[in-house]
């Protein structure tokens, strides 16, 4: 049984590439659910870095630790762009259905 376009866009919410692997698409996938992941880790590492730097010296005497928000807000954008391009490539690039009907099952 052919699943749908619906069913792997669907399967495509839950992680950018999840669709593509599951249609079985490797690469393309691979390299979505990578960088998304990816962009998830530098956007943690960009919030969480400024506090372990903070606890790591001595906090007596070090400034009060600033989120570098432009890092954060260019991870989240390269993530929402990945997952935007893995919906718009299963959308455009999916097989298409067989229209011919077997009119000879008699």
């Amino acid at each position: 049984m052919k699943k749908s376009r619906s069913f792997y866009l669907g399967i495509n919410l839950m992680a950018p590439g999840l669709g593509q692997l599951m249609l079985k698409w490797y690469l393309r996938g691979l390299i979505e659910l990578l960088g998304a992941v990816g962009c998830l880790a530098w956007a943690v590492w960009a919030v969480v870095k400024p506090f372990i730097d903070f606890y790591s010296s001595n906090p007596a005497q070090a400034d009060i630790p600033q989120v570098n928000l432009s890092s954060v807000i260019g991870a989240v954008m390269l993530f929402i762009l990945i997952w935007l391009w893995s919906f718009l490539e299963i959308i455009l690039f999916f097989p298409k259905q067989s229209q011919s009907l077997d009119l000879n099952t008699e």
